[in-house]
């Protein structure tokens, strides 16, 4: 009797494995009706718009945006050097007003070497300190590279920056040091133990 009960529970169980693996193969391979493929390409045009206007806005600040810090920002050394090598000006200041663009208003007044180390690009740094740089141009804030490789927890970047002589102790607007913003505790540690030597 109890061998019967066993039997008939797994027949309903197998059953029921057998019935969703089919139903997910039929899901898989019978065709939408019209109105699905409607409201899926709704969907997906409500998804590419709302990447259009990121793309547009990150195009407005690299249309505003001098080429090398283009490059530096996004770590590309080949670019960055070349440009170096053709004595692009390593210390060209991002000018532009963003209008609504609210988030990199601050950035205005940043160089090349403001962008890198935002970004964490450590050797990007090391070629822009190689044809004279400025470690500690500051942006509209007067924050320095420094401040935004530290607030941004960029260990490499800030090891690139002490090891070119970024001022430690330098402050901000607000009177914040890069070991006052950083949230990052390793980044921390590194600033500390340089301020101490």
């Amino acid at each position: 009797m109890k061998s019967n009960k066993n039997n008939l529970a797994l027949s309903f169980f197998m059953s029921l494995v057998i019935g969703f693996a089919a139903i997910a193969v039929l899901d898989q391979t019978v065709p939408t009706s019209r109105a699905a493929e409607k409201s899926n390409k709704k969907k997906n045009n409500k998804k590419n718009t709302k990447k259009k206007k990121n793309l547009r806005f990150h195009k407005d600040w690299r249309n505003v945006a001098d080429p090398l810090t283009v490059a530096a920002y996004d770590g590309d050394l080949r670019t960055v050097v070349a440009l170096l090598k053709k004595k692009k000006n390593p210390n060209v200041k991002l000018n532009a007003k963003f209008g609504d663009a609210e988030r990199l208003k601050g950035l205005v007044g940043g160089t090349p070497m403001l962008f890198a180390a935002w970004q964490g690009h450590d050797k990007v740094i090391y070629y822009l300190t190689k044809y004279k740089a400025d470690v500690n141009a500051t942006d509209v804030h007067k924050r320095t590279p420094l401040h935004w490789a530290a607030m941004n927890g960029r260990h490499k970047a800030v090891t690139a920056l002490i090891k070119a002589g970024a001022k430690l102790d330098a402050k901000d607007k607000d009177g914040k040091r890069p070991v006052d913003l950083t949230v990052d505790d390793r980044v921390e540690a590194m600033l500390k133990k340089a301020m101490s030597e």
